[in-house]
């Protein structure tokens, strides 16, 4: 019997060799994030927006507009002939399922972020003036914000005739206070933070990371068996 972190290690490796199979399917994921950044400077330019200013919650809302390309796409093959039923009637625990998938979700959501923020430096002329060891935890606590309330709405909406929009409209009002929090601290990141702001903002962001961590991993059960 495979203890609890060894069926975790099992549903991430899983989880990650569909995505290498499906590669097709993230890099348009991640051409669409690309897309979406495109779409804010030439808006922002329009509109005569200061773009470096904006450029954090540019590149916060191509992130999460992406991501929901990503969740629709978790639960796919489970909800395919049944396959949903044959997995959770295996020697496996809800919440390993759960950690295991949203785990392998932060690990594609940070590449997905690593590809976004090159592309947000050239479009939006920003320049990092904190270090940036900096850049990469406020970017890694807003990932790791996004990927536990996907996955465990990827679970809900699996079988909605309309996923793409029902999982939006779940996933979006949730993840509000978290955006909010990710989106001070990154712009502080970006433009200087002269009044030592940004940790605060990230222990704020940390907060919710681990409520939506736990309080997701104890719901999954029920919502899968709902599902």
């Amino acid at each position: 019997m495979i203890g609890f972190s060894g069926q975790v290690r099992e549903v991430f490796r899983r989880e990650l060799l569909v995505a290498w199979r499906g590669k097709a399917r993230i890099l348009g994921i991640g051409f669409f994030g690309i897309a979406v950044m495109l779409l804010f400077a030439v808006g922002g330019e329009a509109a005569g927006a200061r773009l470096t200013k904006s450029s954090a919650a540019y590149f916060i809302l191509a992130e999460l507009l992406a991501s929901t390309l990503l969740f629709a796409l978790i639960f796919r093959i489970e909800t395919e002939d049944e396959a949903l039923e044959m997995l959770m009637m295996l020697p496996i625990s809800p919440s390993a399922l759960f950690y295991g998938k949203a785990l392998a979700a932060t690990v594609l959501l940070g590449g997905l972020a690593c590809v976004l923020a090159p592309v947000g430096v050239v479009l939006f002329g920003v320049g990092l003036v904190e270090p940036a060891w900096m850049l990469i935890a406020v970017c890694g606590l807003i990932v790791f914000g996004l990927a536990a309330p996907g996955t465990l709405y990827s679970a809900l909406t699996a079988r909605a005739p309309a996923q793409e929009i029902v999982l939006p409209l779940l996933y979006f009002p949730l993840l509000l206070p978290a955006l909010l929090a990710g989106s001070r601290a990154l712009t502080l990141v970006l433009t200087g933070d002269v009044m030592t702001q940004v940790p605060s903002w990230c222990y704020l962001l940390a907060c919710f990371d681990i409520l939506y961590w736990v309080v997701c991993g104890l719901l999954f059960g029920r919502v899968v068996e709902g599902v």
